[in-house]
């Protein structure tokens, strides 16, 4: 009897003993090893662009495995529920902000919330600086190098079509610039240096107008009226070259030419080449040549990786970090999307990556070997 007494006491107390242990064991899994939790705040989280970006951290923390991803906010281009937004991000935990402004003046006010919470932040598209004028280190594109591209591009149609020859004012150049956002600035920039420096006699005063065009809610619908007062003021001009500094700008001025039944020589060149552009190539779009694109997975990829270096490896972030620009048309976005799904850099096996990935293992960018042929 007494044996069987001391069996069950010893049975109880390791089973009491057991259940602490199982519960710390199980709190101590995944969360016990993140050293490094990320959120992404952005402008407008909904559009194909800012989804992959999304994407790019996402796929980063399911590849390194002491990184969490907190979560995400659409600002919806309300400046106000991005302030918001920053502060939900820190306050469930995030030592790591990926930052998409809707507008660079808040830069300072969101420096500040971050740097009182010792959080650390990058910025991705959207360059802004802190309080004391420090620019916060920043992932996207070269605005100034996609523009030149597009200038490029643009320059070899016109010649090619005896545009360039076309001097009586029937040939109408226009830049849609978004001046107040400094990447589409660069574009605008870059594509106007190109376009002057190789069209030397070219009348940039009666035939070239640039419009610092600003969107509401409406993005593609505010373009196509914007364009459509420029052509209106242009009697005279009967084919059109146009640069957008995005996606919605061109495909805008597109659907105003359409409107207007102007000679399918235009064309408009979009900045982006995702789904708005790949509608209307569906569609059959004639003045949507080609478009100028970036990979907007890699900004996220990158955004998170320099944060992880930071905050985990002790590396000091460089200033600026960009990713490549290409032209690509019709037919490209049929082979980079054969689904009908804008990935904008994401490799097509990135499934597989993630499911035969070694534990413990630390990717970066150069491990993923992104798909960068076209």
């Amino acid at each position: 009897m007494k044996k069987l007494l001391w069996f069950i006491l010893v049975t109880i107390i390791v089973s009491l003993m057991a259940v602490p242990l199982l519960a710390s064991s199980e709190k101590g899994g995944k969360e016990a090893e993140v050293k490094y939790k990320i959120a992404y705040v952005c402008k407008i989280k909904t559009m194909d662009w800012f989804l992959n970006e999304e994407q790019g951290i996402k796929d980063f923390c399911a590849m390194n495995d002491d990184c969490e991803y907190v979560g995400g906010v659409d600002a919806d281009m309300d400046i106000e529920a991005f302030l918001s937004g920053v502060d939900q991000m820190i306050a469930k935990g995030a030592n790591a902000l990926a930052l998409v402004v809707p507008n660079p003046v808040i830069g300072p006010s969101i420096a500040d919330k971050a740097y009182a919470a010792g959080v650390k932040m990058v910025t991705i598209d959207d360059p802004f600086q802190d309080s004391e004028g420090n620019y916060v280190p920043h992932v996207g594109m070269n605005g100034v190098q996609a523009g030149n591209i597009a200038g490029e591009k643009a320059v070899d149609y016109m010649r090619a079509n005896g545009l360039d020859k076309k001097t009586d004012g029937s040939v109408h150049i226009y830049s849609m610039a978004i001046d107040q956002i400094p990447p589409c600035k660069d574009r605008n920039d870059g594509f106007e240096e190109i376009m002057k420096r190789e069209l030397k006699n070219w009348n940039w005063k009666r035939d070239y107008t640039r419009l610092d065009f600003s969107a509401g809610g409406a993005a593609i619908e505010d373009a196509t009226n914007a364009a459509a007062q420029v052509i209106q003021a242009n009697p005279d001009a009967k084919i059109w070259v146009v640069y957008g500094c995005d996606d919605s700008s061109a495909v805008g001025a597109s659907l105003a030419m359409t409107e207007r039944n102007m000679d399918t020589t235009s064309i408009s060149i979009p900045q982006n080449g995702a789904s708005p552009v790949i509608t209307e190539w569906e569609k059959g779009n004639p003045y949507i040549k080609f478009s100028i694109t970036q990979f907007a997975w890699v900004h996220g990829w990158l955004g998170a990786q320099i944060l992880y270096d930071q905050i985990v490896n002790g590396v000091d972030p460089k200033e600026v970090t960009y990713s490549p620009a290409i032209a690509i048309t019709a037919e490209d976005a049929k082979a980079m999307y054969p689904d009908g799904n804008v990935t904008l850099g994401r490799p097509a096996d990135m499934e597989d990556q993630i499911a035969n990935k070694v534990a413990g293992k630390y990717y970066s960018l150069k491990d993923i070997k992104p798909d960068f042929k076209y």
